[in-house]
């Protein structure tokens, strides 16, 4: 969680490219349910903005086998 942390850190200081890397680490080790389900709609995120979108709907999907009923993920998703 603490790779996350320092990801929003990144993101408050308007580094998106290196907080998804930051991210996708974290996801990579493995986080609690609700703390990766963050980290994905995060990620994907800041990969639509740098136009990979097959990328973040691989993450938008994750997220919602994750949590089928999460609102925001399937928001993104559309």
């Amino acid at each position: 969680t603490a790779q996350v942390a320092y990801a929003r850190i990144l993101e408050t200081l308007g580094e998106g490219r290196e907080a998804l890397r930051w991210l996708e680490a974290a996801i990579d080790l493995g986080l609690p349910r609700d703390h990766e389900l963050d980290a994905r709609r995060r990620s994907a995120q800041h990969l639509a903005t740098l136009g990979r979108l097959a990328e973040a709907r691989v993450h938008l999907v994750k997220a919602l086998e994750l949590s089928p009923d999460d609102a925001t993920a399937r928001a993104m998703l559309a």
